[in-house]
């Protein structure tokens, strides 16, 4: 949804199917005086081209200028397209910067006057990595995609980049879909992933891992927290620690017990998963406690790993 400033209205699109399958694969448009108003309903088309449209966003530059960005040809390519002056039609194709690369859920933002495409790849409800690449036109030449954040954006899919200005500048805000389905549950187990964006050079991005995120709307701060609690895992018979060996960060470290220190490789944090269940995350690393493999076979070690949607990360904490 965007804001038209010259006709005073809020213009929604929307994708649209038939609720069974994706053979409609059309754009509709809807519009109202405010933004919690009644939408009067402008009518669903596909673009000019005749070509399909699915996962979208909309985007509004400096210059008032608003642009649809949908992915077409089953998910096949990325296209840019011009909207009319009032927002509610196609106007012309301005790019199609990746043919036949396959990726879906595009955020599109503006940043020191670089455009920045986020899009994440076509595996279903489950995550995958998410990729990005800059331009300084909308009409390219665009990069190569460039990965960004571990390999499964943290258990996310792309949403939306939310610029938050304030006294102290903009900064931006990473927003993903952790889909309930990925977990075991249900679309409406479905949770955010809020992070911040930083910006090593004008051109690059990095998407790293906080477990909570600082927002200062007024200054347009986003800051990643190191959040808590944490504890430390002791067993009972031995009276040692959970601990990730040798405090490797490294993918794949393995966990042991230990004698118990202050080393953050033994302190760890309960992450809320669907059905009663936790990740176990290791405050050292950012990463969490994984059934190597997903085996099912008795003996299997625990090793550190990036933190997903599997339920090998997953654990309960039943009294005794």
């Amino acid at each position: 949804m965007i804001y038209n400033s010259t006709t005073g209205k809020f213009v929604m699109w929307m994708h649209k199917e038939n609720g069974t399958d994706y053979s409609q694969s059309r754009a509709a448009v809807a519009v109202s005086d405010t933004v919690d108003g009644d939408y009067t309903w402008r009518g669903s088309f596909r673009p000019p081209s005749g070509t399909t449209s699915r996962d979208m966003t909309l985007f509004k530059d400096d210059d008032g200028t608003a642009y649809q960005i949908t992915f077409a040809a089953g998910n096949a390519d990325l296209h840019v397209y011009k909207l009319t002056a009032d927002y509610t039609g196609y106007d012309t194709l301005v790019a199609n910067p990746w043919p036949g690369n396959y990726r879906e859920s595009p955020a599109l933002f503006k940043r020191d006057g670089v455009y920045f495409m986020l899009t994440s790849g076509t595996s279903g409800w489950n995550p995958n990595q998410q990729k990005y690449a800059t331009a300084t036109s909308l009409a390219g030449p665009w990069t190569a995609m460039a990965d960004v954040g571990d390999a499964t954006a943290y258990g996310s899919q792309t949403a939306f980049v939310l610029p938050v200005q304030g006294t102290a500048g903009t900064s931006y805000l990473y927003l993903g879909d952790r889909w309930g389905n990925s977990m075991g549950g249900t679309v409406n187990d479905s949770q955010y992933v809020w992070l911040p964006l930083t910006f090593p050079t004008r051109t690059t991005m990095n998407l790293p891992w906080y477990p909570q995120t600082a927002i200062d709307t007024a200054a347009g701060t986003v800051t990643g927290v190191d959040g808590g609690p944490y504890y430390s895992l002791i067993a009972q018979h031995s009276g040692k620690c959970l601990d990730v060996a040798n405090a490797s960060t490294a993918d794949g470290a393995y966990v042991n017990q230990y004698h118990c220190t202050t080393g953050t490789n033994q302190q760890w944090r309960f992450q809320d998963r669907p059905g009663g269940y936790y990740s176990l995350v290791a405050r050292h690393s950012g990463k969490c406690l994984d059934v190597a493999n997903a085996s099912t076979a008795d003996g299997t070690r625990l090793i550190q790993w990036p933190c997903g949607t599997g339920t090998n990360q997953q654990f309960q904490r039943p009294a005794v």
